[in-house]
């Protein structure tokens, strides 16, 4: 084995431990559970009540996505406010970064310990598109890109909160802050509908917004541009992160 190859499966085995750790204490808190059934009954509400799926006689499951960035911005949140705060608040992220392992295992490992809370969600929302499927033809081509949009947009949303929380010390100020964050990052198109901007700061207020970017997987389209954007500011966010854990500890 290389010297390139045992740094890799190094690297591996440490991003594994982390989220080993992750999914223990997210297993062992009443958060995720509450997270998930707080996201599963508004939107399957919304979908059904307010929406009126069967009234509109449409085999389509686009009011049923376009609640999922709203949901995001009140509940994702919560999963990633406890991230750093109960590590400092325990005292074991000095003994973690201690460890053999890296800032940079340390950042991924937790955001994919979030990340598969999300995944599990979102695998329980399928009882929807299972259920009105009886009750029409619908294009499968478009409910998977949904769910990619979803998932896209969910791991960019966590991974933003990531950085904003990591030199925070209470979970109420780091769930208010990824909020206030998501909320910003999600309205940005909206200035451009209630102030006369030119054209160029308008695209580009629309292009940074993550819940403009995802109207497009609403519709079925898979939009490359789209997921370039989330996955660059999946990396960018992680990479700031990563940054700001070694200044913070410093």
């Amino acid at each position: 084995m290389t010297a390139t190859e045992n740094k890799r499966r190094t690297a591996f085995g440490s991003v594994r431990a982390v989220l080993r750790k992750e999914l223990r204490q997210y297993a062992a808190s009443g958060v995720p559970y509450a997270v998930v059934v707080g996201f599963l009954v508004p939107a399957a509400v919304w979908f059904f009540w307010f929406y009126d799926f069967v009234g509109m006689d449409q085999a389509s499951l686009r009011g049923y996505f376009v609640a999922f960035p709203v949901l995001y911005i009140v509940l994702l949140p919560a999963l990633t406010m406890r991230l750093w705060v109960e590590e400092r608040r325990g005292g074991t992220l000095e003994l973690l970064r201690s460890a053999p392992i890296g800032d940079r295992a340390i950042v991924v490992g937790k955001f994919l310990g979030a990340l598969t809370v999300v995944v599990l969600m979102l695998a329980l929302t399928l009882f929807v598109p299972l259920t009105v499927m009886r009750l029409g033809v619908f294009d499968l081509g478009e409910i998977v890109a949904e769910y990619i949009g979803a998932l896209l947009l969910a791991g960019a949303s966590l991974a933003i909160m990531m950085p904003v929380s990591v030199r925070l010390r209470s979970q109420v100020t780091a769930y208010l802050a990824g909020v206030l964050t998501l909320f910003a990052l999600s309205a940005t198109h909206q200035l451009a509908a209630f102030a006369p901007l030119p054209r160029l700061p308008a695209d580009l207020l629309r292009a940074v917004s993550l819940e403009y970017q995802f109207r497009g997987f609403t519709r079925g389209v898979l939009d490359t541009g789209a997921v370039g954007y989330y996955l660059v500011l999946v990396l960018l966010a992680l990479f700031l992160c990563e940054q700001r854990l070694a200044r913070a500890v410093e």
